[in-house]
């Protein structure tokens, strides 16, 4: 288990289950309850008891966070119109944005903006999934270019965009 912001590699030909947990979520908060440690190797038990409380917790979105934190994570996320800038998230929970920020990093273990990046990843890789293009999946995710975002994937990921998918569309295929 490799906790946020920790600098780590994934060889591209090793065989591998990567599952990325939300840290506003029960489980991220469970998971970063029990396993202090930047980077972790599970035992057998502690891993099948993560993917029970992951199994128990998907679908749920209620979140044991601040209430005003969630609402801006929401906001942030996106909505037909886009997702929200720090700065009007904050103002649209009654917070200043550098106190948002704070309950963020304290809550999350993650800075907002850092948040803010991996739900762009992951809508840009759900694109990826669905068979969109590069420059397609860019958008999705709302980075203002492909080139950002392939930046950006190969920074936090260590993958680039077309390696993720080849990857995510021949597991998307494996899923049918």
């Amino acid at each position: 288990m490799i906790g946020p912001l920790v600098a780590h590699r994934l060889p591209v030909q090793s065989n591998a289950t990567v599952v990325y947990v939300e840290p506003q979520t029960r489980l991220g908060q469970l998971l970063r309850r029990d396993y202090p440690d930047a980077i972790c190797r599970l035992s057998t038990d502690a891993a099948r008891n993560c993917l029970a409380v992951l199994e128990r917790t998907v679908g749920r979105t209620e979140p044991e966070i601040d209430h005003r934190l969630a609402q801006a994570l929401s906001l942030l996320d996106g909505s037909p119109c886009g997702p929200a800038p720090i700065e009007a998230a904050a103002h649209a929970v009654g917070l200043s944005a550098s106190r948002l920020r704070a309950i963020a990093d304290l809550e999350l273990d993650v800075p907002l903006v850092r948040w803010v990046l991996w739900r762009k990843l992951s809508r840009a890789g759900e694109a990826l999934a669905a068979g969109a293009g590069l420059a397609d999946a860019a958008l999705s995710g709302g980075f203002s270019d492909q080139a950002h975002f392939s930046r950006t994937m190969k920074a936090m990921v260590g993958l680039t965009p077309s390696i993720a998918a080849t990857s995510l569309r021949a597991q998307g295929r494996r899923a049918e």
